[in-house]
């Protein structure tokens, strides 16, 4: 993404970014139940992180060429 921003280059991740970033996102939520309250802090924060890349990373590929 930062060649895309800086360059007006798009050249995705050759490792499918969005189901990467869904399966960390579920396996925080399916751990959350047996956490700390302490270690559910930093898990909220960390999976609002992995929401937030989601998000930025479908903008990203909507900018790009669309599929043939």
């Amino acid at each position: 993404m930062v060649r895309f921003v800086e360059q007006g280059i798009f050249k995705p991740a050759p490792a499918d970014v969005l189901a990467d970033l869904g399966r960390v996102i579920g396996r925080i939520e399916a751990l959350n139940k047996w956490l700390t309250e302490e270690q559910q802090i930093s898990a909220d924060q960390q999976h609002a992180y992995a929401v937030l890349l989601k998000i930025v990373y479908s903008g990203f590929l909507s900018q790009g060429p669309a599929a043939p």
